[in-house]
């Protein structure tokens, strides 16, 4: 009875070890598979994010335009009633020399001022531009961020189920040996 129990249960060591060899790996790869899975849910909430934000900021932009030409309209409304006054104040005068000094001056302070207004427009155009880098810059540092699943190779599991196969013939060869196989 010892001589068939000794085999027996040297090929159940060996069965075990290599079922737990194959569920060892398994297992392995079931957490890279669920890191992979969770590494495309972080991406494409990273991508959602930046898209919100990108949305967002044309939405400021569209508004900070409207609102840019509303006030060069107003301004130039403005400016060509000042010129209209000046015109009409000119027309009664007829100051001559310092009435034209005058009308240069209007028109010096209308340019300064459309140049203000234009200056602002380019601010904040630039302002949106490095806004928009910046959520682009930040979606791409959370991307990189995540961290790869570990590579599972079948290799090191092969390498020890075949280790498991040779001290069960080393067993094997023991046993037959001392007569009990």
């Amino acid at each position: 009875m010892c001589f068939i129990a000794a085999p027996v249960l040297a090929a159940l060591q060996l069965a075990t070890a290599v079922g737990g060899a194959l569920v060892a790996y398994q297992g392995q790869r079931n957490v890279a598979k669920g890191q992979e899975l969770q590494n495309l849910l972080a991406r494409n909430t990273f991508d959602q994010e930046e898209a919100l934000g990108q949305q967002d900021l044309a939405r400021q932009r569209q508004e900070e335009y409207e609102h840019q030409a509303d006030e060069v309209n107003k301004y130039a409304a403005s400016a060509r009633r000042d010129q209209a006054t000046f015109d009409a104040l000119l027309g009664e005068s007829g100051e001559g020399n310092t009435a034209q000094r005058r009308l240069s001056v209007l028109g010096i302070t209308q340019g300064q001022d459309f140049a203000t207004l234009t200056s602002n427009a380019n601010r904040v155009n630039s302002e949106a531009g490095y806004q928009s880098a910046a959520l682009t810059t930040q979606r791409n540092q959370k991307v990189a961020s995540l961290r790869a699943p570990d590579k599972v190779s079948g290799f090191g599991t092969a390498l020890t189920i075949a280790g498991h196969g040779l001290t069960y013939a080393k067993t094997m060869q023991s046993l037959k040996k001392s007569g009990m196989g």
